[in-house]
Order: C-alpha cells, then sequence, then structure tokens
C-alpha cells in the first residue's frame, strides 16, 4: 500500500469503491491529512456520490459522523455532517442511508428534552429538504426507543425500521427489532424472534428494502474476532435459519457493518483484525455474482431494480 493511501482514510475509500479486484481490502487509518484521528462505520448513499462516516477530531474526542461528496472525481475534504448538533458532547454513530438517500438514520445520545443528560443511545432521523439541504434530526420517539441502547438501524421502502438493541426482555444481550410506522409515527418494536436472534450478540443489520432477506452480525462472547456475517430469507412469513456468509466473504476474521450497494452490484462490510494491541479496521467490496449465495444473487437481481424516492 503507497504512502498517500496508508495517510488517508478517504483516499482508501476511494480504493475500495472503484477499484478494480473483485474482493478489495483497505485498510482505515488515521486520516491524519484531514485531521481526523480515527475512522470506521462507512456508508455510500445509492447515487455514491454522498459519504458518512464515524470519525474522531481528536484521539480522546467523542466519536461523531462525518459526512464528504465526490466533486470531479475527487472526494473533497470532510466536514461534520450537518445534522449532527456540535453543541454539545453527545456521541453520533452508526449511520444509513433510506433506500432513496433523501434520510438519513443515526444513533445518538444527544438530549431528546432540553438540559437533559442521556447516557443511552436513541435512534434519530434527518430529511432533505426542498431546497436539498438536511433538516434538523428529530427523535424517533419512546416506542420505537428504549432506556438502553438502540443503534445500527437499517430501513426498507415500507419504511420499517430495523435495528439492534440492548433493551430488557431480549434473549442475548443484544438483539435484533424491527418497529413499524403508522400514521406518522413508529410503533413499539417486534423482535426477530431466536432464530435470528440466537447468539449472545446480535447486532448490525442491513434490511433488504423489500424485506425479503436480512444480513447482520453476530457473536457468542465478548472476543467479537470470532464473529461473523449472517443471511436469513424471509419465506411463508418467517425467517429462515440463519446462513453463515464467512466462507463466501472469503474472510477467517470477523465481518460487520454489512451493506449492498443501491444497484445490487456490491456487497460491503467491515473487517476487524488485531494487530498488536489495536484493533483495526478494514473494509472490502465483494462482487454480489461472485458470492456464492444463489438464494442472495437471484433475490439482489430481482429486489434491487425496484426503488423509493424517500
Amino acid at each position: 500500500m503507497n504512502s498517500l493511501l496508508k495517510g488517508c482514510a478517504l483516499a482508501l475509500l476511494v480504493c475500495f469503491i472503484y477499484g478494480l479486484p473483485t474482493l478489495a481490502q483497505v485498510r482505515i487509518e488515521d486520516a491524519k491529512s484531514f485531521s481526523i484521528e480515527q475512522t470506521w462505520g462507512a456508508v455510500i448513499s445509492p447515487d455514491s456520490l454522498n459519504l458518512l462516516f464515524i470519525g474522531k477530531k481528536t484521539k480522546d474526542s467523542y466519536p461523531t459522523i462525518f459526512h464528504t461528496q465526490r466533486k470531479a472525481g475527487k472526494w473533497v475534504k470532510p466536514t461534520i455532517a450537518p445534522f449532527v448538533d456540535t453543541d454539545t458532547e453527545a456521541q453520533y454513530i452508526t449511520p444509513a442511508f433510506s433506500s432513496g438517500g433523501r434520510a438519513v438514520l443515526f444513533s445518538s445520545n444527544c438530549p431528546v428534552m432540553p438540559n437533559e443528560r442521556k447516557s443511552d443511545f436513541d435512534i434519530w432521523l434527518s430529511s432533505k429538504t426542498r431546497d436539498n439541504q438536511w433538516a434538523s434530526p428529530h427523535h424517533l420517539g419512546g416506542l420505537l426507543n428504549s432506556e438502553a441502547d438502540d443503534f445500527h438501524p437499517s430501513i426498507a421502502n415500507s419504511g420499517v425500521i430495523y435495528f439492534a438493541s440492548a433493551r430488557e426482555g431480549s434473549y442475548g444481550k443484544v438483539d435484533i427489532y424491527k418497529s413499524k410506522i403508522k400514521k406518522g409515527f413508529y410503533q413499539k418494536p417486534e423482535n426477530l424472534g431466536n432464530i435470528i436472534n440466537f447468539n449472545v450478540i446480535n447486532t448490525s443489520p442491513f434490511i433488504s428494502p423489500n424485506e425479503d432477506f436480512l444480513i447482520f452480525f453476530s457473536h457468542a462472547d465478548k472476543d467479537s474476532l470470532q464473529a461473523d456475517l449472517y443471511i436469513s430469507f424471509y419465506k411463508n412469513n418467517q425467517w429462515e435459519k440463519p446462513i453463515c456468509l464467512g466462507k463466501s466473504l472469503k474472510v477467517e476474521k470477523s465481518s460487520f457493518c454489512p451493506f449492498i450497494s443501491s444497484d445490487g452490484k456490491y456487497f460491503y462490510f467491515e473487517r476487524g483484525e488485531m494487530e498488536g494491541e489495536n484493533k483495526q479496521e478494514h473494509y472490502a467490496r465483494l462482487d454480489i455474482k461472485n458470492l456464492k449465495i444463489t438464494m442472495l444473487k437471484k433475490r439482489v437481481k430481482i429486489k434491487f431494480s425496484e426503488k423509493t424516492s424517500s
């Protein structure tokens, strides 16, 4: 890896998004040229022109969400995302675009009420206005959110939000839930059941636009390096037994933060590896046509051609 790529996380992301290899691996290191200490959890907008990622301005600062745009074939210098309240010390994490790219969901422990001090994470949403600006985010309500951490949202075309939660009543320490929208308000979430939530930690869900398959991260103990991504298909009104994607992804280490490009061509995921005493994050891209899961390839080919304007 040359020195230019080694110093710049965004340049690395360009490499893996637009590179030629079928499976491209890049290392996410200190983005020193952009004065960002750490970067992880990147997501790409459906038009591939906007990138959101989690980062820290300094080693000791709180994580927040950064935004950059691709202009004239290059990613411009990132700035803190416009929906982040920089007047608080709140953390902003796990961003996700809607299928149309005009809404972003994320998790934050920012106050819901004035002068409130929150320790748990809730799910928020910001949408674009008619003049194409990001509106102030709004909290998705006390039915969807709980007093525990709620994070890693993923939204389907129907508006149903799938997310991870550490709330009471879960099968493991963290389970995957979904919340339907009714008359403009998100309803009490439904646990996806122990067919999906079969491990201690079940998180990082990616729901397909039509809710016919779910990809998620799962592991049984504190060693997340032994975790894997799984896929489950929704058939006959129920989720089928998850299939481990480890061998199909051609990786031996843990994989997480999955998503599929809006055109259905590429499968993106993040990896964690210990290098000495430090955990390093890597991004990878896999061509869907080379993913050895016939059912996934068929469903992606059919379903991702359907788009929404949300």
